[in-house]
């Protein structure tokens, strides 16, 4: 339910750094519940869980490159808004420094 509540909440907010925080959000859930499907042996072992574990940890390599790139990309934002003569425009214009998705403990290097 907090899921879908979630991607629901996603969908519906316009500023980038809701979307931001509710992706961070969204991580942490999904990484909850491949904990609760460790926990129990009887559900490990079934066919169709090994099945849908091998297409989420794809998914996962797919994000973790995505997040990535779009870290990348606020990295260069942030810094460019901070060189002189965009410091004075974007100060002007109302741009802000933009926060960076985080990356869960576990997929740390």
């Amino acid at each position: 339910e907090e899921i879908v509540r979630l991607r629901k909440r996603y969908a519906l907010v316009k500023r980038i750094d809701e979307k931001t925080e509710t992706e961070n959000e969204l991580a942490l859930k999904l990484r909850q519940i491949f904990g609760a499907g460790e926990r129990y042996p009887d559900i490990k072992a079934n066919v169709l869980y090994q099945d849908v574990q091998k297409r989420i940890s794809a998914l996962e390599d797919m994000i973790a490159d995505r997040r990535a790139f779009f870290n990348d990309t606020v990295k260069i934002y942030n810094v460019q808004r901070e060189q002189f003569p965009q410091i004075i425009f974007a100060g002007m214009m109302g741009y802000k420094p933009h926060p960076y998705l985080h990356v869960p403990k576990e997929e740390r290097p």
